[in-house]
């Protein structure tokens, strides 16, 4: 996604799960060397078949699959508007480190 590369988001670590894209503070546990990965609390997911069948991205604050389940932030077919929702949302939270 060029709207990514483009952003802020590029200064952290992608990686996927599920249908989700997230974020670390730096190489994932299986790169040589890594030690301490912080996971950032906010993700996004895209959905081709979203509301009235149209694409949608969704910008979600928290952490998947962990409780309490994450908050929607956004629901949009805009792909620019989901990276800048997600942008101004990891910062908000910091770092938090995974349990």
């Amino acid at each position: 996604m060029l709207a990514a590369r483009a952003s802020a988001l590029s200064q952290w670590y992608p990686f996927t799960s599920h249908n989700y894209l997230r974020f670390v503070d730096s190489p994932a546990l299986w790169m040589p060397g890594t030690q301490d990965v912080n996971e950032l609390a906010g993700s996004i997911s895209f959905d081709a078949g979203g509301t009235e069948g149209r694409p949608a991205f969704r910008v979600w604050s928290g952490f998947l699959l962990r409780e309490p389940d994450p908050v929607l932030v956004l629901a949009t077919p805009n792909a620019v508007e989901a990276v800048d929702a997600l942008v101004g949302l990891l910062p908000a939270h910091g770092m938090e480190s995974r349990p």
